[in-house]
């Protein structure tokens, strides 16, 4: 069922020579770098929001938050 169109039945089916059809035309096509770089970028957000969700959480609970050890100016250093 390989059947050849030849020129002239192109022409004729179309009505007009193959230059002067539009030619379809995709403008962008998305690579597998966009992939890649639009997961990283997501992953990245999610693990913001985790972030904010968790702190509001453990400031609602109560929980004393972190904080970092300091010397104490009172006694003298040996």
């Amino acid at each position: 069922m390989n059947a050849k169109i030849t020129y002239p039945e192109i022409q004729k089916l179309y009505g007009t020579p193959l230059d002067h059809v539009a030619r379809p035309h995709q403008p962008f096509k998305l690579s597998t770098t966009h992939y890649i770089v639009g997961g990283v970028i997501i992953c990245l957000a999610a693990y913001g929001a985790y972030c904010i969700v968790k702190d509001v959480t453990t400031k609602l609970e109560g929980k004393p938050e972190f904080k970092f050890r300091h010397k104490d100016k009172t006694k003298p250093e040996a």
